[in-house]
């Protein structure tokens, strides 16, 4: 899963399962504004796409899985690239960059809270 687990800290990700970070992904997804939504859908799925098909099975009914690049992908075979989503947006490649990264501090810090309160109790 290229570039899937950099949004996780490698000691969180060690101890959580899929499971619980795609229900991390989902709470912290549900806090964004639907214009950032829109860019970190269509990122987190393209960076799904790498990973094994059991793991997409996995994230298919989730709020922030893009099911239509998924299918544009099983089509084609075409996986495309952030500068691809960022014109298909209509964004500026360093804004849609910037939009998913703070996405991913937000996942990470949310993850390694939740991961602490759980150490804790």
């Amino acid at each position: 899963c290229r570039g899937f687990k950099e949004c996780v800290s490698p000691e969180v990700f060690e101890k959580i399962s899929l499971v619980e970070i795609f229900s991390a992904i989902e709470i912290c997804f549900s806090r964004c504004r639907h214009s950032q939504q829109e860019v970190v859908s269509k990122l987190l799925t393209l960076r799904l796409l790498s990973c094994p098909q059991d793991i997409i099975q996995l994230a298919m009914g989730k709020s922030f899985f893009d099911s239509t690049l998924y299918q544009n992908y099983t089509n084609t075979g075409h996986i495309p690239t952030a500068r691809d989503i960022s014109s298909m947006l209509n964004k500026d490649e360093a804004s849609t960059s910037r939009t998913y990264s703070t996405f991913g501090k937000k996942l990470r810090d949310y993850l390694t809270e939740l991961h602490w309160k759980e150490y804790l109790s």
